[in-house]
Parts: structure tokens; sequence; C-alpha cells
């Protein structure tokens, strides 16, 4: 394999990779908006999604809900 080959194989993974985390981000806001429309407590929605109060907080705002 040459190097050009193997840098374009690089670049494959590492824009795999990132476009996996920014689906996993984007599925957590989701979870995180549904929740809060639901009327479900942040508390539980942080135990759920794993995020933290702040970041909760920052997707409501972000997304007008707060």
């Amino acid at each position: 394999m040459s190097i050009y080959d193997e840098l374009i194989q690089e670049g494959m993974e590492r824009g795999r990779a990132e476009g996996i985390e920014k689906g996993r981000a984007e599925g957590i806001e989701k979870i995180i908006l549904n929740a809060f429309d639901y009327g479900i407590a942040l508390d539980l929605i942080g135990a759920i999604t794993g995020e933290n109060l702040e970041k909760i907080e920052a997707v409501l705002k972000k997304n007008g809900r707060k």
C-alpha cells in the first residue's frame, strides 16, 4: 500500500469516527429534548443519558426550551 493509499485510508477512518460521534451526540440531544417535552425531571434525564446537568441545561437553552 502506498503512502497516498495509507493517508486516504486514515482520513476515511477518521471521518467515520467523527461521523459516529456526531450522530451519537445528536441522538442524545434528541433524547434530552423529547424527555424534557414529556415532563421528565432533569436529574432523571441525566441518569438516562449519562450527561451532567450543565450539559442538559445547555441543550435545552440552545433549543429554546429554557
